[in-house]
């Protein structure tokens, strides 16, 4: 799970009661259970004990876009925008600074490779939001998140 823009209330426990969410600090290699808060860039996992939807109130005037710096190796994100967009268009603040991408579905994993045609089975090349993702830093490098 992400969320693509600040939120009014990013408090964890508001914005999914009493699921079970952790997210992975990258630079000191340890998980966070459960993080303070939900932030935009960030990845998370959720656990929820019931079927449920995530009530989601942005904050309107946001001030400057999020930035997240991220190390060599895995690290989760989440994509920032409202609006499905291309992996490339949307990572263009990290391009050629990635070699993969995953996110899980219902149905397993699926994979985007960096600079390969990514429309066969079980690869991906849009990116949504709300969905949380693992990249693969081929060096570190500063996520900025989209203004749009």
């Amino acid at each position: 799970m992400s969320t693509p823009k600040p939120l009014n209330d990013s408090a964890t426990a508001k914005v999914f009661n009493n699921d079970l969410v952790l997210t992975y600090n990258t630079t000191g290699n340890y998980w966070i259970f459960p993080p303070n808060k939900i932030e935009p860039t960030y990845g998370y996992w959720v656990y929820s004990f019931d079927d449920e939807n995530a009530s989601l109130t942005y904050k309107t005037n946001p001030e400057t876009p999020t930035m997240t710096h991220l190390v060599a190796g895995w690290n989760m994100i989440g994509h920032t925008s409202k609006q499905n967009m291309n992996v490339t268009n949307s990572l263009s603040s990290i391009d050629q600074k990635y070699s993969y991408l995953l996110k899980y579905t219902h149905g397993g994993w699926l994979m985007h490779i960096a600079g390969a045609d990514n429309s066969g089975p079980g690869r991906f090349y849009t990116m949504e939001p709300g969905i949380g993702y693992w990249i693969f830093m081929t060096e570190p490098a500063d996520y900025t998140a989209l203004s749009a």
